[in-house]
């Protein structure tokens, strides 16, 4: 009787880790070459260089893909880290919800 009330705890245990396992860097190491305007939540960028997935592509930050309040906020800031990035030649990291998307970037890392 007390393993058909154990496993359904262990299964909502492996619910979470396969969602920070999708989870991680879709570029290390790019050069920012351009940074165009979007949406109300959204805009685009292209990198040139780099590894991952998304090396010399085209990338979404998506504000609506991060929780809790202040997305407009955290929009404005990679928006703004990627133009110093793009002025200043530096390189940069891009961290995604999933890894195998470039539709789903959450947060800019600039590494010079």
């Amino acid at each position: 009787m007390k393993l058909k009330k154990i496993v359904p705890s262990l299964l909502l245990l492996l619910v979470p880790a396969t969602t920070i396992a999708d989870s991680g860097f879709i570029v290390q190491g790019a050069t920012v070459t351009k940074v165009s305007s979007g949406g109300a939540s959204s805009f685009g960028f292209n990198v040139s260089g780099g590894t991952g997935t998304c090396a010399d592509s085209r990338i979404k930050f998506d504000s609506a893909l991060i929780n809790g309040d202040g997305n407009i906020d955290a929009m404005n800031r990679a928006y703004s880290a990627l133009t110093a990035a793009l002025v200043s030649n530096s390189k940069i990291d891009v961290w995604a919800d999933d890894t195998s998307d470039c539709e789903s970037a959450t947060s800019i890392d600039i590494l010079d």
